[in-house]
């Protein structure tokens, strides 16, 4: 704001908005100055070739509004040589204002009062999935090309153990209910105590790439052994149940892997029960559903191409309806989602399985 004394305006990616690590931009525009407008084109492709979701932003150095106006493109995203006919049909675009107050250091939510009320009743109809479980992100490695993208002829020549392997689950791999397996397996060798413990042929494979496994920075600080992941998240939970999702996704897309069959790692997010009542498959169940599928719209950071960021810090806010135990009649749909919840797994197996 130092360069006008009056009123500036920009284009600009619109990941400010809604971006957590944006929060200090988000503090200074607030701070010092009137946000006169926000015109948001979430997924229009505003320009040609250029996959950044963009805004326009209007500032003033002098007016402080109690309201910003607010601009919202809806609807299906126009091709690109259709730029100001899209702009001129006002059915696709969405005319509110929100309250000054509302603008501070947290993500600015650009929805109108009919729909922020949805939101308002939906999160109050529940819990945030923080106060159940607990979230994270996958396991870091550090180095993919040495402990990924093996196969099963691989795996079997280095006489690995079963329990020093596990099978890969990308963000594409996740449906909702279902994990795709592609059979892309990995070492995972957290478990083992020490390097001599490893088969013979595990320990040869490692040495021939013992000098670009020590060039990984994790090491250089000394924050892990040459031979072991730079980084294995969380690794004191695995082992029994838990929720993972993409780490970015149009839809929600939530499953369960319940051995620790498989491990996700940068792309996915993984969530951990505690010691909460309810059934795992309940929350997954919940977290899958059309309700929420909505809410995360609100929550989620968009990106281009109608993609959110389902990263840890935005899924631990989505609200989960609590179980009274004491209520029957909770108790009974309780126990019947987690009934279904096998059937959907089954049904998404089954599609997947003929899609192939």
């Amino acid at each position: 704001m130092e360069i006008t004394q009056g009123i500036v305006g920009f284009i600009v990616s619109r990941a400010f908005l809604e971006a957590v690590k944006a929060e200090k931009v988000r503090s200074y525009l607030s701070a010092n100055s009137g946000v006169v407008e926000i015109f948001d084109f979430q997924n229009f492709p505003v320009f040609d070739g250029v996959g950044i979701a963009t805004a326009m932003v209007l500032l003033s150095k002098r007016d402080r509004p109690r309201q910003t106006r607010v601009v919202k493109v809806s609807g299906s995203i126009a091709p690109i040589d259709q730029t100001e006919k899209f702009l001129a049909d006002s059915d696709k675009l969405a005319r509110f204002a929100v309250p000054r107050t509302s603008l501070s250091s947290t993500p600015w939510r650009l929805s109108n009062t009919d729909i922020s009320a949805v939101f308002a009743r939906i999160d109050k109809a529940g819990q945030p999935l923080s106060r159940l479980c607990k979230l994270g992100q996958g396991m870091q490695t550090g180095l993919n090309s040495v402990f990924g993208g093996k196969t099963r002829a691989a795996i079997h020549a280095m006489g690995a153990l079963p329990a020093q392997v596990r099978h890969r689950v990308r963000n594409t791999d996740i449906q909702r209910f279902h994990i795709l397996d592609r059979d892309e397996l990995m070492l995972y060798l957290e478990d083992v105590p020490k390097f001599s413990s490893l088969p013979a042929g595990v320990r040869r494979y490692l040495e021939s790439e013992r000098d670009e496994l020590e060039k990984r920075a994790a090491f250089i600080r000394g924050n892990c052994e040459w031979w072991r992941w730079t980084w294995p998240l969380q690794k004191e939970l695995y082992g029994g149940p838990r929720i993972v999702c993409p780490y970015l996704a149009k839809e929600n897309r939530f499953a369960i892997d319940e051995d620790f069959s498989f491990v996700g790692l940068t792309d996915t997010t993984v969530i951990f029960p505690t010691n909460q009542k309810e059934d795992l498959k309940y929350i997954c169940a919940v977290l899958n559903a059309r309700l929420l599928n909505l809410r995360f719209k609100g929550i989620g950071k968009l990106k281009s191409n109608g993609i959110r960021e389902y990263f840890d810090n935005a899924v631990s806010q989505m609200p989960i309806r609590r179980i009274n135990w004491k209520q029957l009649r909770d108790v009974e749909i309780h126990d019947r989602i987690v009934e279904l919840y096998d059937t959907l797994a089954d049904a998404q197996f089954a599609s997947c399985t003929a899609s192939e």
